[in-house]
């Protein structure tokens, strides 16, 4: 990935741990911004960055707790289209979308050590 590119999608990894591939969370750019500012990183609008294993753990941590801040609406998906011009279709998240991916995201932070970095970009 190279600073000012903007592919599609961002990977979250832990940094330089090949045997946790299989726990690689990717997220569209659109989610994966809507996601690190739900759990309050505050670089989220450039979609790259690094955090301690530890810190990035807990900020999945408390967002997976039973309470009213931590509930997210469900995104309806819209479709724009115009004649003769391209159909833009923004897809939807259903109402536990964020729960759901803090909780891959505890998984990937978990796996690796408290000191290790976890990587998105």
């Amino acid at each position: 990935w190279v600073k000012g590119h903007n592919p599609m999608s961002v990977d979250f990894t832990v940094r330089g741990r090949k045997d946790l591939q299989h726990l690689t969370v990717n997220l569209a750019n659109t989610n994966a911004r809507m996601m690190l500012e739900w759990l309050g990183v505050s670089n989220a609008e450039d979609l790259y960055g690094s955090m301690r294993a530890a810190e990035f753990s807990a900020l999945c941590r408390r967002r997976l707790w039973d309470e009213e801040r931590n509930d997210t609406p469900a995104v309806p998906t819209r479709v724009e289209s115009t004649p003769w011009c391209a159909t833009v279709v923004t897809c939807g998240r259903d109402a536990n979308y964020n729960k759901t991916r803090a909780a891959s995201l505890l998984a990937l932070a978990h796996a690796a050590d408290p000191n290790e970095l976890i990587d998105w970009g």
